[in-house]
């Protein structure tokens, strides 16, 4: 309940009291403080909703906007990506998830990329072993450019007398085959670790990574599988399937290579 008190002896107390136009004082009725509760605001995240075009004022006197305007989203759509990992029949390999284990796998593929897997000296640490084989890779690319140069002129020779069209086809392929040689030949390492962290980690399919490389969908394929038989030779176990496929079939079943030490 309020707790009254006299118009007059309110008056004196408090001079500031509110009147009506004929100066009368009016009645004020004091209410005690009430316990203090649990409260909240239910509007606090009302305006909080972000629009595609939206702009709202900042400290300083500036704006800030998602710099689109309202004739841009007849031109906009939405796209939903890829899931990563969709339609893979083998489980992440074990290899592809340890650091030593992928040098030691990435070594064996250069080696035997490079041609010398036995001529190679195995002495110095896995980096250093892994430098000397991308050095011999990349002495190659004079040769695989000379071989470039030789197959763009014969094929431009065939083109313009307009004979010999299979062999012009086997030309093309070729051509295709020593340029993804020199592309990955400039920077192996890089390219390697970039296949198997996207493959491996991001879970980005084939298609996506050549894209990023440039590199033929293919191409990245072979690379993948290749380093899974030279893991398979090192002694590390096959990637479990998912839906009981087996990567390699019982008549084609990958032998490991006898290989000198």
């Amino acid at each position: 309940m309020g707790v009254e008190k006299t118009c007059s002896a309110h008056l004196r107390e408090n001079p500031n009291t509110p009147s009506d136009s004929k100066g009368t004082t009016m009645q004020v009725t004091f209410c005690p403080t009430q316990p203090q509760a649990d409260h909240f605001d239910t509007h606090i995240f009302q305006f909080t909703k972000q629009y595609p075009v939206n702009a709202h004022s900042i400290a300083d006197g500036g704006t800030e906007s998602t710099g689109l305007a309202y004739e841009d989203i007849g031109r906009m759509a939405t796209y939903k990506g890829p899931k990563s990992f969709k339609g893979r029949s083998f489980e992440v390999p074990v290899w592809a998830l340890n650091i030593p284990d992928l040098q030691r796998v990435l070594l064996r593929y250069l080696e035997r990329r490079s041609g010398r897997l036995k001529c190679l000296s195995a002495t110095g640490t896995l980096e250093q072993q892994i430098q000397n084989a991308e050095s011999v890779i990349r002495q190659q690319m004079p040769r695989l450019e000379q071989r470039l140069d030789t197959l763009c002129a014969e094929y431009i020779s065939l083109k313009s007398s307009d004979t010999d069209a299979e062999r012009r086809q086997r030309i093309r392929c070729l051509i295709t085959e020593y340029d993804a040689a020199l592309i990955f030949n400039r920077d192996p390492v890089r390219i390697l670790c970039a296949i198997i962290w996207k493959y491996f980690r991001e879970g980005l399919n084939s298609s996506q990574i050549s894209g990023d490389l440039g590199l033929k969908s293919c191409t990245i394929r072979q690379i993948i599988r290749r380093l899974t038989n030279e893991s398979i030779e090192l002694g590390y176990p096959e990637p479990n399937s998912i839906n009981g496929r087996r990567m390699f079939s019982r008549s084609k079943r990958h032998k490991p290579r006898q290989v000198a030490a």
